[in-house]
């Protein structure tokens, strides 16, 4: 077979080979990433390497055969380059709201530094057992989890805790006897004061506190606990099935304990994440410079 364009058949395996390396590695971290923030960024810049292959293929079956290509491969390089683009541009208008810079005064980032804070969720609110996974990142954010479970491997969860109390009638350290609320009020309490606030509070035994306890004592012993929670500027988020309770317990309970925008705080909890990396590696750059000079 005569090969009419030997450099266009070089230029699209070298594109194809490195644009598929490309979407693999993207695509690796796109299956990596919990938080949806760089979870997307990934997912785009797959896609956008995915048209790049595709270019690439079409530059080689351009180069090797009389069929001419050139309409779709400018239109896969124009969709690749469109996405990257987009998904760049993002993360960019995401750094200009957070990072140093020339354009931001020094009080516009002071006031944002106290106001990350601010960001992080306080109060009571019910949760579905299976958004837990999904508040990683406020978890992260936070200076502390403590978790009250009949779990007993609590990594069954998908987060990660500081402290856990088993709900659980025997005697072994760690253990909580579920008719003993206010010895789990104590527990909790203790947790908040050591960690100076901000912390995660994770109810994961609902159904079992009701089943040695009556409905009225529970809610009782949840009312106090958000109120203290609330005092001390941290989240208590109360794991919930629906068909745990009948419809007046739960209207009652989601009255006091409203759902959980999980997305919503998740996707603050990531700016604020990526806030403080970018200004501690700020201040390291900066603590450098003044011990060069």
């Amino acid at each position: 077979m005569q090969v009419d364009d030997p450099l266009g058949i070089f230029a699209g395996i070298v594109v194809l080979i490195l644009s598929s390396y490309a979407t693999y590695r993207s695509y690796t971290f796109y299956r990596l990433f919990k938080m949806s923030l760089p979870k997307t960024f990934a997912f785009r810049v797959t896609i956008a390497f995915g048209f790049a292959v595709l270019g690439g293929i079409g530059v080689i079956i351009d180069s090797l055969t009389p069929v001419k290509l050139w309409m779709i491969m400018a239109a896969c390089f124009m969709a690749a380059l469109g996405v990257l683009m987009t998904a760049t541009f993002q993360y960019l208008k995401l750094f200009v709201q957070i990072a140093p810079g020339d354009h931001v005064e020094a009080t516009v980032l002071e006031s944002e530094t106290s106001e990350k804070n601010q960001n992080f969720p306080k109060g009571g609110f019910t949760i579905r057992r299976e958004h837990l996974e999904e508040i990683s990142p406020i978890c992260t954010g936070s200076n502390g989890v403590i978790l009250i479970s009949r779990a007993r491997n609590v990594k069954e969860l998908g987060i990660s805790v500081d402290k856990s109390l088993w709900l659980s009638r025997i005697e072994v350290p760690d253990a909580v006897d579920p008719t003993r609320l206010h010895v789990i009020m104590d527990e909790v309490l203790r947790f908040i004061r050591e960690r100076r606030g901000n912390v995660v509070v994770i109810l994961d035994g609902l159904e079992y506190l009701l089943l040695h306890n009556e409905f009225k004592s529970v809610m009782k012993f949840l009312a106090a606990l958000k109120d203290h929670v609330l005092l001390n500027n941290s989240l208590l988020l109360v794991a919930l099935e629906e068909k745990a309770l009948d419809r007046i317990e739960y209207s009652m309970l989601t009255k006091e304990f409203p759902p959980f925008e999980v997305k919503k705080f998740s996707k603050i909890a990531e700016k604020d994440a990526l806030f403080g990396a970018i200004k501690e590696e700020s201040d390291e750059r900066g603590g450098g410079e003044e011990e060069g000079s």
